[in-house]
């Protein structure tokens, strides 16, 4: 994996710590929560920025924090403090993401991390990884997983559709590239809290 691409990087997406409920009893009751609902035009990209609308969630608990994808626009931020149940008024955010999609979640570490495009001349062609300190709201250091072609997979410059999975301390990242290559990196978790150097990551497949 790359160096780091930004030094005293800091993004306000604010997630509220998660308590634990200790002994919480198991239940088979089914709940049916409403429907957030949007008014989506579908009449162009110019009349309706919500109709990309395409969501990742960092789930805590009860709490759970959604980053909705826009068209030609940052992504929005949605609140939850009943399981989803009720959610915020849309949010806006100072983390630089390009129209594309988001992935969010949590490591075994107790970071918040997000895998997402950055804005470039190129569309989708850089895409990183973004962390929390362990246990911190704020995301402050950010990697770049892909920039541009690589010759090596001939494949790129286009990176994008992020999905990952922690599995035996490594973060497997997978993406496609212009569509119809599937590429996944291999990241070593403890190297995201700066206790390993990310050039330890495992080779791409």
């Amino acid at each position: 994996m790359s160096n780091r691409l930004l030094e005293g990087f800091a993004a306000l997406l604010i997630v509220v710590p998660a308590t634990q409920s200790a002994g919480v009893a198991a239940t088979t009751e089914v709940r049916r929560f409403g429907v957030f609902e949007a008014s989506l035009q579908h009449e162009g990209e110019e009349d309706n920025p919500y109709w990309e609308a395409e969501a990742t969630a960092l789930v805590e608990g009860h709490e759970l924090t959604a980053l909705v994808r826009r068209e030609k626009a940052n992504s929005l931020l949605f609140f939850s403090r009943d399981h989803g149940r009720t959610w915020s008024d849309p949010g806006e955010h100072n983390f630089p993401m390009e129209s594309s999609k988001i992935y969010a979640g949590l490591l075994s570490t107790g970071q918040r991390y997000v895998l997402c495009n950055l804005p470039t001349s190129h569309r989708r062609a850089l895409l990183v990884i973004a962390v929390s300190p362990p246990g911190r709201k704020a995301f402050s250091k950010m990697w770049k997983i892909r920039d541009g072609a690589c010759q090596a997979l001939r494949a790129g410059p286009e990176w994008s559709y992020p999905c990952a999975v922690e599995a035996n301390g490594k973060l497997h990242v997978v993406y496609t590239s212009e569509k119809h290559h599937c590429v996944m990196t291999v990241i070593p978790v403890m190297s995201l809290s700066g206790s390993v150097s990310p050039s330890a990551a495992a080779p791409d497949t």
